[in-house]
């Protein structure tokens, strides 16, 4: 009986720490926003939300949460978990979601197996604020030693907006790469069936049109709900070589909220493209917002913006902005529905022109009754400034608004929407914004 009781005392020992008796604890859901690197995070609808334990918040320590704030995370069952610090950041992408009860009170437990942090194992059974296990998920408490002393983070409390962290700005930033859905069609086959669909993406056929239509369907696909998305059509040859690409659309949010499907985008393309096809490619460029905001800030964080008055707009204040060259243009589709920080973003890549395969810039294309065709970079379409004496808007014109005279004549007309402000380079380097127009559409 002796020897029975030691092997079963020896047995409790070998019992590895991961399986020690855990005390349970009570955590709440917070009700308020927390922003990582600019971007919200949905709690409401994350898979492994932020936490609250005694007044302070936590964060889940998931593999795509932990490479948002540079951290490298390692896992074994004999030392545990191990955190270390990157050289580089990934962009946060929410890829699964759920229905959580925000305010809610849930259960968790005290972490038990070992934990190192940067090389120093955490003495969590005797900490004020331990570290929790959570949905099978390590959290971290967002305390001052942890966020700024071992992750390097900066954060801090606004009572308008919640939670903000701020990762080390000198760390590489690695952007994941858009989700893409493409249609490939023929001028036969859209003669045959009149209607195509993959996924969301239609493109329509009317009689006695001049033009085929592409539309964009929302409510059709709650994968991309909220993502930002861009539409190009690339033209091919018989033997597969690109011709041109065409830039179609930007500048829109794709909603799917259970409502009725609908087409956010309705927009015309030439029957007969600018140079004869084979074929062409439809595509949608998807981009959670987090991607769009980091490709925005890595790409073209020389563009500033800004709203203007169109009862007041007047040539003093562009020349004021140091613009050379100016074009006008419509308000992007969804911008009821862009953050104000992407707003530039829009407007940049809604630039009109085509393109060449593996080039940015943007160009004419002139085709002509011997088949010979010709690009011309796109610089006819832009007013240059020192060529102007007066420019104001006509707000009751629903389209070109947006008049450029010289001297008594009218140079120019275009949409008064938006205004993009260019260097002696004809690079953006502003965007401008029609308040009136920007109202009235938010508000609609």
């Amino acid at each position: 009986m002796k020897r029975l009781i030691l092997i079963v005392m020896l047995l409790v020992l070998m019992i590895p720490a991961t399986f020690a008796e855990t005390k349970e604890v009570e955590v709440i859901l917070p009700e308020f926003d927390v922003t990582i690197n600019g971007n919200v995070i949905d709690n409401r609808t994350e898979k492994f939300p932020f936490i609250q334990y005694k007044g302070i918040t936590y964060i889940p320590m998931t593999w795509d949460l932990s490479y948002s704030l540079g951290l490298e995370l390692k896992w074994s069952d004999v030392d545990g978990l191990k955190v270390s610090k990157r050289d580089k950041m990934q962009v946060y992408v929410q890829k699964e979601k759920t229905l959580n009860n925000l305010g809610g009170r849930y259960d968790a437990s005290i972490v038990t197996f070992p934990v190192i942090v940067n090389g120093e194992i955490i003495d969590n059974l005797n900490a004020e604020y331990p570290l929790l296990n959570f949905r099978n998920i390590t959290y971290f408490p967002m305390t001052y030693d942890y966020m700024v002393g071992e992750f390097g983070a900066g954060y801090k409390w606004e009572n308008a907006t919640g939670l903000k962290v701020s990762v080390d700005p000198t760390l590489e930033v690695f952007i994941p790469e858009p989700y893409y859905v493409s249609l490939k069609v023929t001028n036969a086959e859209l003669e045959e069936k009149g209607l195509l669909f993959n996924e969301m993406l239609y493109i329509e056929r009317e009689d006695g049109s001049d033009n085929d239509y592409v539309k964009v369907y929302t409510n059709l696909n709650n994968n991309y709900d909220g993502y930002y998305y861009n539409v190009t059509i690339t033209y091919y040859d018989k033997n597969n070589e690109v011709l041109y690409i065409e830039p179609l659309a930007s500048g829109n949010i794709y909603e799917s909220d259970g409502g009725k499907s609908m087409a956010s985008i309705h927009h015309g393309i030439f029957r007969e493209g600018m140079m004869k096809e084979a074929y062409k490619v439809i595509e949608i460029e998807f981009l959670p917002i987090s991607i769009a905001r980091a490709d925005f800030r890595k790409n073209h964080s020389q563009i500033s913006y800004a709203y203007f008055d169109q009862d007041t707009i007047d040539l003093d204040y562009i020349e004021s902005q140091g613009a050379k060259y100016i074009d006008g243009d419509f308000l992007m589709g969804s911008i009821h529905l862009i953050p104000d920080d992407l707003l530039p973003y829009a407007a940049a890549l809604s630039e009109q022109g085509y393109k060449k395969e593996g080039s940015n810039e943007l160009y004419h294309i002139y085709s002509y009754t011997d088949g010979t065709v010709k690009f011309e970079k796109n610089g006819v379409d832009y007013v240059q400034v020192s060529k102007l004496t007066k420019l104001f808007v006509k707000g009751d014109e629903l389209n070109d608004g947006l008049k450029c005279y010289a001297g008594e004549r009218l140079l120019e007309e275009m949409n008064k929407g938006v205004i993009r402000l260019y260097d002696k380079d004809k690079k953006l380097f502003k965007v401008l914004l029609n308040k009136e127009e920007v109202d009235r559409v938010r508000n609609y």
